[in-house]
Order: structure tokens, then C-alpha cells, then sequence
């Protein structure tokens, strides 16, 4: 995240180290800057840094439990689409 801590170079074998201490709360945007695909160009990031209250509040709505129903088509949603291309979730075709 350049606005955040620069640019770091990924080498093979060689690992690296970065610290990020952002100083004010905001959305941070970024594009990847790797060549890693076809659809290179839509990788774009987004980093949330939230005051500490804000955060506690996000942690506990992660940890409800969501409705059947929703759950069920997110996973079909995250299934059929590039998602499970690259991330993966424990349990799911990833």
C-alpha cells in the first residue's frame, strides 16, 4: 500500500519485513503492482484503518452468526466465480 509504507518488491527466497502505522483512520487505496494474470489490471486493494472502537464493532458483527440463507448463497456466489481462483476458504472447492 504505497500511501501507507511504500513499495516492496517480492523476490523469490528472499524474505522481507514491513511495518504499517498508519496515523489517520480513512480507506487507503492501492493497485497491484505485480504481474500475476489476466485480470492484473482489476486487482485493486483497499485497506480500512478504523479508530479502535470502530474496529471492536466490525470484530463482533464478523463474529455473528449469519442467516442460513445468506450463507448459502455467498458460498454458491464465491464458488462459481474467480473468487475461489485464488483465495480459499477451509471446507470450500479452494
Amino acid at each position: 500500500m504505497p500511501r501507507l509504507a511504500g513499495k516492496t518488491d517480492l523476490i523469490p527466497n528472499h524474505p522481507n519485513q514491513m511495518w504499517i502505522d498508519p496515523h489517520e483512520p480513512g480507506v487507503y487505496l492501492g493497485q497491484c503492482a505485480q504481474y500475476c494474470g489476466t485480470q492484473h489490471a482489476k486487482m485493486l486493494l483497499r485497506v480500512y484503518v478504523q479508530t479502535r472502537d470502530e474496529f471492536e464493532r466490525w470484530v463482533h458483527e464478523q463474529q455473528r452468526t449469519p442467516e442460513p440463507g445468506i450463507l448459502s448463497a455467498g458460498q454458491r456466489i464465491f464458488e462459481s466465480t474467480a473468487c475461489v481462483n485464488c483465495h480459499a476458504i477451509s471446507g470450500t472447492l479452494g
